[in-house]
């Protein structure tokens, strides 16, 4: 899990670094396509709009779901209850979007994975708060949200990488996780061998 989180962030750090001095080509087809181009890992390409979509949507409807219950509770419960809200929901919408991966099979227990990538979310957003209120008390809705929104955006990346090497892992879906399977397997099959992403 460790090696295929390193490597997600290298493959991503490298299409970033290629984006930002330019030098970023997109996929062109025929001979020499693939010179010059910044490689991700396996099956990323097609996986990060779909999570990046999604996590807008988490995001926004995380967002006014706080600022909702902040009107009859305290900042940090009404991140929480905002958190396990949208947390199912966009461990959901990932699992058939993102992963490919339908049917009832490990459902329940792919949601209680997910639920380590929400208390990671929690940690990080609970701790942001409790440090904007200590250090500036009184602090306004407004700043409380860009506060989230910091702290929501590194915990987007951990659960990317978390759902990518762990709770969505071809290894682990294995056969019979839908009509994704044969894909998933494909997937891990180029892991292993370090073949090109397809």
């Amino acid at each position: 899990m460790l090696r295929t989180a390193r490597d997600d962030l290298r493959g991503m750090a490298r299409v970033g670094r290629r984006m930002v001095t330019g030098a970023f080509r997109a996929p062109v087809s025929g001979r020499g396509a693939d010179r010059g181009r910044a490689r991700l890992p396996a099956g990323m390409a097609h996986q990060l709009p779909a999570f990046a979509v999604i996590g807008v949507f988490s995001t926004l409807a995380q967002l006014v779901l706080f600022v909702l219950f902040r009107l009859v509770m305290g900042p940090l419960w009404a991140n929480a209850l905002s958190l396990v809200i949208t947390t199912i929901g966009n461990t959901a919408a990932n699992r058939r979007f993102t992963f490919g991966v339908t049917g009832p099979r490990r459902a329940f227990r792919q949601q209680l994975e997910g639920g380590l990538a929400f208390l990671i979310g929690l940690a990080l957003s609970t701790g942001g708060l409790a440090l904007l209120h200590a250090a500036a008390p009184g602090s306004s809705r407004t700043v409380e949200v860009v506060a989230l929104v910091a702290a929501n955006g590194t915990a987007t990346l951990v659960r990317f990488l978390l759902m990518r090497a762990w709770i969505f892992h071809p290894r682990r879906l294995g056969a019979g996780s839908g009509p994704a399977a044969p894909d998933a397997r494909a997937a891990a099959t180029a892991e292993e061998t370090g073949g090109p992403v397809s």
